[in-house]
C-alpha cells in the first residue's frame, strides 16, 4: 500500500515538474520569437539557449539558434568589409528550412546591401582609375569634378571607406599639381620677358627655381621640358651675347685717330693720318691730295684671326695690340696726347678738334675715291 502511494506522489510531481518545464520551454520560444520579431538577436539566442535547457535537443530552438549565429556571423563579417563571407552566412540564414521569416527578410536585405556597396565599391574604383588618367594628361578640373562626385556617395562603410581615403589623398594630389602647374606657367612667361629684355641672368635664375620643384608626375613632365628647353635656349643666347659683347668691345677698340709708323721720324709731312668709327674709315696723308674714305654698312670680327673685317671683307683691319693696327700693309699707331700736340705745333692749328674737323672735312672726303692711293 504504502509503496504504490509513493509511486503515486513520484509520478505526480514527474507530471508537475514535467507540466513546468513544458511552460518554461515554452515562454522561453516564445520571448525568443519575440526577440526576433524586432531582431534582437543577442536577446532572442538567450532565450533559445534556456529554451534548449528546458528541452535538450530541441531541433526548432536548434534550429533558431543557428540561424541567429549565421546572421550574427553575417552582420560581422560585413562590418569587417568581409564581403564574401558575409554573403555567405546571409545565404545560410535564407537556407535555413522552418527558419525565422524575419531573419530571412534582414538577411535578403542585407545582402541587397552588400550588392549596392560591391557596385558603389565597383564604380568608384573605375571612377578612380579614370581620375588618375585624366591627372596624369594635365585635366585638373575634370579629375577634381569626377572626385567630387563620388565623394557625393556614401563611402562610410569598411567595404568602401579606403575608397573615401584614396579619392581625398588624390584630390590633395590633384589640387597641389594644379597650383604647381599654375606657378610653372608663370615662371615660363616670367622667362619669356627676361628672354625678350635680354636679361639671361635673371631667365636662368627663373628656370632654375622652376625646377628645384618635384616636376615628375607626368601632368607636369611637358612644363619640365620646356623649362629645360628654356634653360638651354638661355644658356645658348648668354654664350651669344657674351661673344656678340666680346665682338663689339674688339671692334670698338679699332675706333679712334690713328697714324702711320712715319710720324716717329722728325717731319710729318706725308704722314698718314686715319679716323676710324661705326660710319667710315676715312685716311689723310698730310700735305698732299692722297684721300680715302670708305663707308661703313658692316663690319665683323674676327677674333681668332686677329681682324675686324668691314662691308663683308672688303676692308681688313688687324689689331697687333690695344693700341697698334695694321692696314694698307702699314702699321698705324693709336694717336697720343704728345702726337696731337705735334700736329698742332707743326701745322699751326688753335685745337685738336679743328685740326680734325679741317683734315676730315666732309666736303672732301664725299669728294675721295674709294679706294685712293695712300
Amino acid at each position: 500500500m504504502k509503496k504504490r502511494m509513493y509511486t503515486t506522489i513520484i509520478l505526480c510531481f514527474l507530471v508537475i515538474l514535467l507540466t513546468a518545464c513544458n511552460q518554461a520551454y515554452k515562454e522561453a520560444m516564445e520571448n525568443g520569437k519575440e526577440a526576433l520579431s524586432t531582431l534582437d538577436y543577442e536577446t532572442a539566442h538567450t532565450y533559445f539557449e534556456e529554451a534548449l535547457l528546458e528541452k535538450n535537443a530541441d531541433e526548432e530552438a536548434e534550429m533558431y539558434m543557428n540561424q541567429i549565429e549565421e546572421m550574427l556571423d553575417g552582420i560581422s563579417a560585413m562590418d569587417e568589409g568581409e564581403m564574401i563571407k558575409a554573403e555567405e552566412a546571409f545565404d545560410e540564414v535564407i537556407a535555413t528550412s522552418h527558419a525565422s521569416d524575419e531573419l530571412i527578410k534582414e538577411a535578403e536585405a542585407k545582402l541587397e546591401e552588400i550588392e549596392n556597396i560591391t557596385s558603389t565599391y565597383e564604380e568608384v574604383t573605375e571612377k578612380i582609375e579614370e581620375v588618375e588618367t585624366l591627372h596624369n594628361d594635365g585635366m585638373y578640373k575634370e579629375s577634381l569634378d569626377t572626385i567630387e562626385k563620388m565623394l557625393e556617395k556614401d563611402l562610410t562603410h569598411p567595404y568602401v571607406k579606403e575608397l573615401h581615403t584614396t579619392l581625398t589623398t588624390l584630390e590633395k594630389q590633384i589640387k597641389k599639381n594644379e597650383k604647381k602647374r599654375k606657378e610653372i606657367d608663370k615662371i615660363i612667361d616670367e622667362v619669356a620677358a627676361h628672354e625678350q629684355d635680354k636679361a639671361y641672368d635673371a631667365g636662368l635664375k627663373a628656370v632654375e627655381e622652376g625646377l628645384e620643384k618635384d616636376l615628375t608626375h607626368d601632368s607636369l613632365k611637358e612644363r619640365e621640358a620646356i623649362l629645360k628647353e628654356l634653360q638651354t635656349k638661355l644658356k645658348n643666347l648668354q654664350e651669344e651675347e657674351k661673344i656678340k659683347q666680346e665682338q663689339e668691345t674688339y671692334m670698338k677698340n679699332v675706333e679712334g685717330i690713328w697714324v702711320d709708323d712715319t710720324v716717329k721720324e722728325d717731319y710729318l709731312s706725308g704722314v698718314d693720318i686715319c679716323k676710324i668709327n661705326v660710319e667710315a674709315v676715312s685716311c689723310v696723308t698730310m700735305e698732299s691730295d692722297n684721300i680715302f674714305h670708305l663707308e661703313i654698312y658692316e663690319r665683323k670680327a674676327n677674333m681668332e684671326q686677329h681682324q675686324v673685317l668691314m662691308n663683308d671683307g672688303e676692308f681688313v683691319i688687324t689689331v697687333t695690340d690695344e693700341n697698334n693696327i695694321r692696314m694698307f700693309d702699314h702699321h698705324y699707331t693709336r694717336v697720343t696726347n704728345e702726337i696731337e700736340q705735334r700736329f698742332l705745333d707743326d701745322f699751326g692749328y688753335d685745337s685738336v678738334d679743328e685740326f680734325y674737323a679741317f683734315i676730315f672735312n666732309p666736303e672732301f672726303l664725299e669728294a675721295a675715291s674709294m679706294m685712293g692711293d695712300m
